[in-house]
């Protein structure tokens, strides 16, 4: 992460009273693997969360992802190679209730958006076939991060 630090706070409490604290939890995902999902004051708080090269994607660049994993309502080849490598961990309220596990991804997007605003996620919704573009979602949420390429 650049050397930037991350928080790492599990219990439901520290998320319930965590403000605009930046910070992140480990997640077990349904496919056994461990996940990270952060806050979204981790990215706007001004530290480099990607390593040199990379960066937090923009809406655009997310959306051509999401779409790319759909056509006709299937998943494409490039879906399922997404899909084999990002498990659906749904996502973490502010109240620290883990929610739509194996249902849900969703990853923090880089909108513009001033660090006071709400924060940009894009979600991919795999049990009913469905992508959820451009959700508004509380930066104090957990949300996962996927980085592209500069």
């Amino acid at each position: 992460m650049n050397g930037s630090t991350v928080d790492i706070k599990q219990a439901d409490a520290d998320w319930d009273n965590a403000g605009e604290a930046p910070m992140a939890c480990k997640v077990k995902g349904p496919d056994g693997l461990g996940y990270t999902l952060y806050t979204g004051f981790v990215f706007s708080d001004g530290r480099k969360l990607a390593p040199a090269g990379w960066r937090i994607p923009t809406p655009e660049e997310s959306e051509a992802l999401v779409a790319a994993c759909f056509a006709n309502g299937e998943l494409t080849a490039a879906g399922k190679e997404f899909l084999g490598s990002t498990a659906m961990i749904g996502y973490r309220q502010n109240e620290g209730q883990f929610i739509e596990s194996g249902k849900v991804v969703s990853w923090w997007v880089d909108a513009g958006a001033p660090s006071f605003m709400p924060g940009h996620t894009f979600q991919l919704r795999v049990s009913d076939k469905t992508m959820e573009t451009m959700i508004i979602s509380a930066r104090d949420e957990g949300h996962s991060i996927r980085l592209v390429r500069d």
